[in-house]
């Protein structure tokens, strides 16, 4: 008599992989927010092109009911992880921005959950930040008198 797999065991092994997925993947969020200054830069680089690679593979494709990634927590945990490789400092080797942005322009778009939607937009809004600094308005005085005055004023506040 041959055994049979059960669906009930099928989606409780399926939800044990997406719990140990999720984990992984916050783990290693955590690891290189608090020790990527520590790590050396080979082992760094070879992560995130590991994480990349994954990523790309996940997005890109059409996510069915039994895939690992289908898991909202394994998606957001990708997300941070993402962000967390591009945006921390020291993190040398930072991902090529058009990477990056293609990656959170994927969620933004593909995702079927809102809250990752939204999550990806305002990543999306902080690579705005960080490619376009804000700086202060460049001021052209109409006389070169307030223009004097300006700068004799900015020195004296200065010393």
């Amino acid at each position: 008599m041959r055994k049979t797999i059960s669906g009930n065991a099928i989606d409780k092994s399926l939800h044990l992989h997406q719990m140990l997925c999720s984990m992984s993947l916050e783990f290693l969020r955590n690891l290189l927010l608090f020790n990527g200054a520590a790590m050396k830069p080979v082992l760094l680089k070879i992560l995130q092109d590991k994480i990349l690679v994954t990523t790309f593979k996940f997005i890109s494709l059409e996510l069915t009911e039994n895939d690992l990634y289908n898991s909202f927590k394994c998606r957001s945990n990708m997300l941070e992880l993402i962000f967390v490789i591009q945006t921390h400092p020291p993190i040398r080797n930072a991902t090529p921005m058009s990477f990056f942005i293609e990656i959170l322009s994927k969620f933004k778009d593909n995702d079927h959950e809102l809250e990752l939607k939204q999550r990806a937009m305002e990543m999306l809004r902080s690579v705005e930040g960080m490619l376009h600094c804000r700086k202060d308005p460049i001021h052209f005085p109409n006389d070169l008198r307030e223009f004097r005055d300006h700068w004799l004023f900015n020195e004296k506040t200065v010393k």
